[in-house]
């Protein structure tokens, strides 16, 4: 079962995935690597030893362990300074399209450049973050190329293995110029009961210069089954950034628990003018959870205790570049063993490790930072 989900994923990973308006490639292919000095610089990388990888990369595991310039508390792994650089091509782009790249996690101190231009810096180097390439495309056909400096230099960082690098997926999106930017669906459940639930739906829609202000957003809630059971369209006039809520009742919701994890889909769609300008669905459970001084933890009103593990961001001997089935086989054996919560240490983890955990029914307990 392993060896079939590990094709399966890789199979689906080469893929563009398209809705409408919106493209998503996967980023993950056709990098290349060299470890560095302070000293290399814009103008001298093409001097540097380059290697072909592919994202997520940890470096830290591929060098191994050393006695110098290392750490107990790291694990002995080896730090430094590393480039990254991949060059790639947009077809057929428009005056009313948005281009974005995404990336889960770099750890750490990160500075990226598309063509040049510098994009941003990141010191933090567990949670994922986006920039915007639109102005800095070349529109003439030719490459683009994408830099990222990684400086974990500061190697005595932490109190557990960190690795280095690019060590989460990278994604480019492609979108109508009025689009659902990154995070930009937010589902809760205020009023949860056998009987009926309260799904709220908030959307945030950034407006585009050319294209018409004036939207109809539709949300579709799809069962676990596939079956369309709630519906909610409302028209909106966007300013440069809106944010536009909506809240749609369901009778006899299947709940999220433990026992049977049953997840839900908001399919969110934006249109003008008949035409489709966006789509984006996230999954989400329908669950309530109150906490009690007396008993403590409760789920859909029954209390529950925690009986779970730490983990970390990083599987062991692979290192922090953990493939999304590794985490799927690790929950599933914490689950066996009769594990029912993960506490998320120390750090945010990966979209993988959480999707993992709401699909087979953990609970998490998700820490912000640590240090």
């Amino acid at each position: 079962m392993m060896t079939k989900r590990f094709i399966l994923s890789l199979l689906c990973s080469l893929l563009v995935h398209s809705s409408f308006g919106r493209e998503i490639e996967d980023f993950n292919f056709d990098w290349k690597f060299a470890l560095a000095t302070p000293q290399t610089t814009l103008e001298n990388i093409d001097t540097l030893d380059w290697k072909q990888v592919r994202i997520p990369h940890d470096w830290s595991v591929e060098l191994g362990y050393s006695q110098t310039d290392t750490a107990c508390s790291t694990g002995f792994s080896q730090g430094g300074i590393g480039w990254y650089r991949k060059e790639f091509e947009v077809s057929n782009q428009s005056s009313d399209q948005a281009v974005w790249i995404e990336f889960d996690g770099i750890y750490n101190h990160s500075t990226c450049w598309i063509n040049g231009h510098k994009l941003g810096y990141r010191p933090n180097g567990y949670s994922s973050f986006s920039y915007d390439l639109t102005p800095h495309l070349k529109s003439d056909g030719s490459p683009n190329e994408l830099l990222v400096r990684v400086d974990r230099s500061n190697y005595v960082d932490s109190r557990w293995y960190t690795g280095s690098g690019i060590y989460r997926n990278v994604r480019l999106v492609k979108a109508r110029s009025t689009h659902i930017p990154q995070w930009g669906v937010q589902v809760s459940t205020p009023s949860v009961s056998n009987e009926e639930a309260t799904i709220h739906v908030s959307t945030q829609v950034k407006a585009g210069e050319r294209e018409s202000k004036t939207v109809t957003l539709k949300i579709e809630l799809v069962t676990p089954q596939g079956e369309v059971v709630g519906q909610r369209i409302q028209t909106a006039t966007l300013e440069e950034d809106n944010r536009i809520d909506a809240e749609i009742h369901l009778r006899n919701p299947q709940l999220w628990n433990l026992s049977s994890p049953q997840l839900y889909t908001a399919r969110v769609q934006i249109l003008a003018e008949n035409e489709e300008l966006d789509l984006v669905t996230e999954k989400f459970g329908i669950r309530s959870i109150a906490y009690d001084a007396n008993h403590g933890f409760s789920l859909n009103g029954n209390y529950v205790k925690f009986k779970g593990v730490n983990l970390h961001h990083d599987v062991g001997s692979l290192g922090a570049a953990a493939p999304k089935d590794i985490w799927y086989s690790r929950i599933q054996k914490l689950k066996d063993m009769g594990c029912n919560a993960i506490r998320a240490s120390h750090n945010a983890h990966s979209p993988e490790l959480i999707e993992a955990c709401d699909e087979i029914g953990m609970l998490v307990i998700a820490e912000a930072f640590d240090e």
